[in-house]
């Protein structure tokens, strides 16, 4: 596991209009599918900036590979000076293509924000239908059809390539992984580079989004090499108090759409023999 140092991912500055969405303020989910028709729900999280309440219009529109529009609705909201609002808005759309894994079909999720007849702010969402579902006896399905999760862990790095993993690299590694039987992915321990999840969304590979490696308390690890040296203690856990709670969070906004994400792990090793939470 190859940690890696320096800016290894892209970064971005976000300049926005003084009215806009929150960072990572659209949440798309699948509410109900049925045979001829699927509802969904979109909320919105909006921010005001200015010294005065304004009213905005949030249109959304869900369209198909070809760019038709398959869905649309809009609604007016209110935002307070200095202060944000939530809307929650519905769409149904009729003749439904379902995302699995055998077929993992994408629309674009399109989010304009109109503060009157000026565009104040707007955002495209890759999304998909599904529906998930968990049984203690049958186990897991997906759109309703029972299935076995195959998978496997993949840390951040590529091996020799390091930490700055480029987009073809990750494509091949995960087709190769597909053509093998697996059909998701475990992000071991903590959350990967966007372009991951973009794939999985792309190619119908389910992912386990996991967090942490350790919380309060530090593992002993080899330090200077595996087998190599004395352990010690030495990790993320002196950051846990101060940015476990914000870090986690800001995942769960961030990777919260992608119809690849299934299920969410807040932790690896976390009852480790020297931690707390399982031992005596």
């Amino acid at each position: 596991w190859y940690t890696g140092s320096g800016i290894y991912r892209d970064a971005w500055l976000i300049f926005a209009n003084p009215i806009h969405i929150a960072p990572w303020g659209v949440y798309y989910t699948t509410r109900r599918v049925d045979d001829d028709e699927s509802a969904v729900t979109v909320e919105t999280t909006l921010e005001n900036s200015t010294g005065r309440a304004r009213t905005v219009t949030v249109l959304q529109e869900l369209a198909r590979h070809d760019n038709a529009v398959v869905a649309r609705t809009s609604s007016k909201t209110k935002l307070p000076a200095q202060g944000g609002e939530r809307l929650v808005q519905e769409m149904k759309i009729a003749g439904p293509r379902l995302w699995s894994v055998e077929a993992p079909y994408l629309y674009t999720l399109i989010t304009t924000v109109k503060d009157g007849d000026r565009i104040a702010d707007r955002s495209l969402t890759r999304v998909g239908i599904r529906t998930l579902a968990f049984d203690p006896d049958k186990g897991f399905s997906l759109n309703a059809k029972n299935m076995k999760v195959k998978g496997v862990c993949l840390h951040h790095d590529a091996g020799c390539l390091g930490s700055a993993v480029p987009r073809e690299v990750w494509a091949h590694r995960l087709k190769t992984l597909k053509s093998l039987g697996c059909n998701a992915i475990r992000t071991s321990h903590n959350p990967q580079a966007p372009v991951l999840y973009d794939l999985c969304d792309e190619m119908g590979i389910l992912v386990l989004d996991e967090a942490f490696d350790e919380w309060e308390f530090p593992k002993k690890k080899w330090l200077e090499g595996w087998n190599v040296g004395t352990p010690g203690f030495q990790g993320p856990a002196s950051f846990f108090r101060e940015w476990g709670e914000r870090d986690l969070r800001d995942m769960i906004l961030r990777d919260r759409n992608h119809p690849s994400v299934f299920m969410w792990s807040i932790g690896n090793e976390v009852d480790y023999p020297n931690d707390p939470y399982s031992h005596p």
